[in-house]
């Protein structure tokens, strides 16, 4: 009876230890690919966002100077026009990551020229936005999308658009543009925009490692192409049966599946800002593997132990039912999936011995699952929570918020990293990083910090430090504006903006903007309104 007991309660317990552990990786694992991609495209809507007011900085600059459609019929009072304005709009694209040209031209109906504007090209050895010699407009077809198709499709849609990726014959290079059509009444004055060269947006989609065969991509419901060479899970197409699983809604629930040829894959995705669909995929294979690895570790011990208890039981039965009763008593706990209970045994003999062994197995294993849950929270550099964290915090937030609670968000980004990464190299760029966290996390000591990206870090003030806030944020920006003239690059500098949320019923994201917004405010006092990036 004791022998077919224990051999019925290792059966159970392996069951058991299966189950908890494969459940639990699988569910974190699409955690983490859901939090990843929403991340990914968080990162991407910033890029948009960024060139988005960027293009309407300029838009609203050119309408507070434009004459009547009547004057802009003159040459020359159109190129004055023109000049006014242009070298604000050259500092704004320059002041805008990932913008590589910038322009504004005139309806060629209004003064029968297409060459009215200008043209500005970020030159990849100067890093500086030169002029170009403009597209003769009247020169293409309307439907010559290499060419023209930055003037015609706002034209034609009459309204702000990102247009889909294409390659730019003008200046020989890949990119997306975000367009504006520029009308006084019904009549159409011109275009302004902004190109973004779209390897960046494929820089940012690589950026995915949760395992081996993880990655990303970004694809196009309207010609339904992928745009990643390198990518396997895929090929340079949308399959049908994945198109229209994208089709269904702007984003993933849970995992969805797909077969190519012998592989498995997992994924999940977002829509963008533009449109585009980032999805962030993994082979299933890599997936299940840590499971399967626990589950052998675990089988093996099992085994170990089920060995010993046969063993123990013929010599020892006598003193094996009181402790198998707990054994199996914290197995059902085990199973319910608390792991927190002890085996009691007051024996002082193996039996101690293998229960103590199997508390150690699962605290081993809740040890385990803490580890999985924990790796997509923390960022590897500065120790601080990662964006993953972040996005659970936020979601977090939004309930609070729900029942009256405030809360203060405080957008910080650090200066001059770019300048040492180039100049000092990207240790010196890391070592800065872990300075400016140190300093943020003495100054906001009470709150929870966050690195949301490269340079950039967000405290979210609650408690302790919510009172204080403001003098907080004013001690902070005081010793900032000391350290910004600084030449030693160890000499932090870090802009930052605060806005509060539970207030005035404002949502997170309004919130978040507002706060983004009065940080490069600060940028730009403590950069003098030069390169505020």
């Amino acid at each position: 009876m004791i022998i077919v007991s224990i051999v019925m309660l290792s059966v159970f317990m392996v069951g058991t230890n299966f189950i908890v552990i494969n459940r639990e990786t699988i569910r974190t694992s699409e955690i983490m690919m859901k939090k990843t991609c929403s991340a990914q495209a968080l990162q991407l809507n910033n890029q948009f966002m960024l060139v988005e007011q960027s293009v309407r900085n300029i838009f609203d600059i050119s309408e507070e100077i434009r004459p009547s459609i009547e004057d802009l019929k003159s040459i020359e009072v159109t190129n004055k026009y023109i000049d006014k304005f242009k070298n604000i709009a050259i500092t704004i694209a320059d002041n805008t990551d990932g913008a590589i040209s910038v322009y504004y031209r005139i309806n060629p109906d209004i003064n029968a020229s297409g060459l009215q504007g200008f043209f500005y090209v970020k030159s990849p050895e100067t890093g500086f936005f030169e002029s170009t010699e403009v597209t003769d407009i009247l020169e293409y077809d309307v439907d010559d999308v290499e060419h023209v198709g930055w003037y015609y499709i706002p034209a034609s849609k009459g309204r702000p658009v990102w247009m889909e990726p294409y390659y730019n014959a003008n200046i020989d290079v890949q990119m997306i543009s975000y367009v504006v059509p520029v009308y006084d009444g019904y009549k159409l004055v011109g275009i302004v925009g902004m190109d973004v060269d779209f390897e960046r947006l494929i820089k940012i989609t690589e950026d995915v490692d949760i395992y081996e065969s993880s990655g990303a991509v970004l694809c196009s419901l309207a010609n339904s192409k992928i745009y990643y060479e390198h990518c396997d899970a895929f090929g340079g197409s949308i399959p049908s049966e994945v198109y229209y699983r994208l089709q269904e809604k702007d984003s993933s629930d849970s995992m969805i599946f797909y077969k190519n040829g012998k592989d498995r894959y997992g994924f999940h995705y977002e829509t963008l800002d533009d449109r585009m669909k980032i999805i962030v995929y993994a082979k299933l294979s890599d997936v299940y593997r840590q499971a399967r690895d626990s589950i052998v570790i675990s089988a093996i011990i099992f085994m170990i132990v089920f060995v010993l208890d046969i063993f123990l039981s013929i010599r020892f039965s006598n003193k094996i039912t009181a402790p198998i009763k707990n054994i199996s008593d914290a197995a059902k706990e085990y199973a319910k999936g608390n792991w927190d209970i002890k085996i009691e045994c007051n024996t002082s003999d193996e039996i101690n011995e293998l229960s103590d062994s199997i508390t150690e197995m699962a605290e081993n294993t809740k040890s385990y699952i803490e580890y999985i849950r924990n790796m997509a929270r923390k960022d590897a550099l500065t120790g601080l929570r990662n964006k993953t964290d972040y996005l659970m915090y936020v979601d977090k937030i939004k309930n609070n918020t729900a029942e009256g609670k405030q809360y203060a968000v405080v957008v910080l980004d650090v200066n001059n990293l770019k300048y040492v990464n180039d100049n000092l190299g990207h240790e010196k760029g890391d070592e800065l990083l872990v300075l400016a966290s140190k300093y943020i996390c003495k100054v906001f000591a009470h709150s929870p910090i966050f690195r949301v990206g490269g340079d950039e870090f967000v405290a979210i003030i609650d408690s302790g430090d919510y009172e204080n806030r403001k003098g907080l944020v004013e001690d902070f920006r005081n010793y900032m504006r000391l350290t910004s003239k600084s030449s030693d690059w160890k000499d932090i500098c870090i802009a930052c903006g605060m806005a509060t949320i539970g207030e005035d019923g404002s949502s997170y994201e309004e919130v978040f903007k507002t706060a983004d917004k009065n940080m490069y405010e600060n940028k730009a006092e403590l950069k003098d309104g030069k390169n505020i990036r």
